[in-house]
């Protein structure tokens, strides 16, 4: 089963720029702040906000629309033990931080799972979406 979710993701991270491509003249760089509970990604067309101890993406804006109505959360789920779970008590960090491309991660280390988990959301210039990608 492994083998065949590792090309899948490829694919869909290959595909993901020509897919969400903006086609209009680049936009600005990207840019990434951090606050003591929350991360800020932007590159002129798209940003999020995320809750560093939840990873959860707060807010979704393009152009200046909010997508996320409603008080809603994006987040990510999955099932370990037989139980959905989300990586809460997540540990934050940046890994990459330039104009061109911008990719935080959140890690998930706890004694019930049977591995480690990292969440990554990567945004870079000129895209009008996210890159989203998990290692285990």
């Amino acid at each position: 089963m492994r083998l065949r979710l590792v090309p899948l993701i490829v694919v869909a991270t290959m595909l993901g720029p020509r897919v969400l491509s903006w086609g209009g003249p680049p936009a600005g760089p990207v840019e990434l702040g951090e606050g003591a509970e929350e991360f800020v990604l932007s590159n002129g067309i798209v940003s999020a906000v995320f809750d560093k101890a939840k990873a959860r993406m707060l807010s979704l804006r393009k152009g200046g629309r909010e997508l996320m109505g409603g008080g809603g959360v994006g987040y990510f789920q999955m099932v370990a033990n037989g139980a959905y779970s989300s990586p809460e008590n997540a540990t934050a960090r940046i890994v990459v931080d330039t104009d061109e491309c911008a990719d935080i991660a959140f890690t998930r280390d706890e004694p019930e799972y049977p591995f480690v988990m990292e969440l990554h959301y990567v945004l870079c210039r000129g895209e009008s979406g996210f890159h989203t990608y998990v290692v285990f």
